[in-house]
């Protein structure tokens, strides 16, 4: 992103063809890689609710599952080095970091960005969507067993805690929903634009680069929903805030006016206010 910034404000390229190439792939990889690990995510909750006796065995398969979505995401970046490269038009003194060339019918180019919008958006969006649907209807089956009376693997060690799950479900239609706010409005202007390439005089350039930086963020948030569902992080969080109100509290001016000095025969010894009297 920090290149990508760069970008947006000299207008013209000047990294030259392979940093071209580079920040292009690991713009697209980023967007998969965040996209994808989102689906492992997903997959890995549906397994521990819907199979909480196969606990052991997730360590393992959640690292199977990493190293496919990073795989993938790779793989599906990689045509980056080799259709972006940086074009001069010497008439122009002008260079760019563009695909010019490399499609020669613009229905390839089409067919390009929806399949990467399938990969990044529909396929993610479809797998979260499922997974967290069939997580619903186990939690609302359980409840109506529950409620009936039935026993429902209350055996010592062998249940997760309802209230957990609960919240461990809220954290993640959170991170799900984010997703879905983050990126919609970046993916309803790239279909605007491959079907109507003619949107471009009529949305002004900095509209497309705030929904890019907009749809970016989703990969700043999750850690921040992470840690709010986190109690720990939480608690942390309130002493810290706690311990400024308090600092601010005792660096306010009424405070400070009123500890300006020592009196006289007397030694201040509050640390607070050991910088205002330090040349008395």
């Amino acid at each position: 992103m920090p290149l990508d910034a760069v970008w947006n404000v000299t207008v013209q390229w000047y990294g030259g063809d392979a940093l071209c190439k580079l920040l292009c792939f690991l713009k697209l990889f980023a967007m998969h890689a965040s996209a994808f690990i989102l689906v492992v995510i997903s997959l890995d909750r549906q397994h521990a609710i819907l199979h909480p006796l196969d606990a052991l065995s997730a360590q393992c398969r959640n690292r199977r599952m990493l190293l496919l979505a990073w795989s993938l995401s790779l793989l599906l970046a990689s045509p980056q080095l080799f259709i972006f490269r940086a074009i001069r038009v010497e008439a122009a003194d002008f260079t760019q970091c563009v695909t010019h060339g490399s499609f020669h019918h613009r229905w390839q180019e089409t067919v390009y960005n929806m399949f990467h919008f399938t990969t990044l958006y529909v396929f993610p969006l479809l797998v979260m969507s499922c997974c967290y649907s069939r997580i619903l209807l186990h939690i609302h089956l359980q409840h109506l067993r529950d409620k009936a009376g039935a026993s429902y693997l209350r055996r010592s060690g062998t249940d997760i805690i309802p209230k957990a799950r609960m919240k461990t479900l809220k954290m993640t239609v959170v991170i799900v929903l984010s997703f879905v706010v983050c990126w919609t409005p970046y993916y309803l202007l790239g279909i605007w634009y491959w079907f109507q390439p003619d949107m471009l005089h009529v949305t002004p350039e900095y509209v497309h680069h705030a929904v890019f930086v907009f749809g970016n963020l989703n990969t700043c948030c999750d850690p921040v929903i992470y840690g709010f569902y986190t109690p720990s992080f939480r608690a942390d969080l309130a002493n810290c805030c706690r311990r400024m109100r308090r600092d601010a509290s005792l660096w306010s001016p009424d405070r400070l006016s009123a500890r300006q000095g020592p009196r006289s025969g007397e030694h201040e010894s509050d640390p607070a206010t050991n910088n205002q009297v330090a040349g008395d």
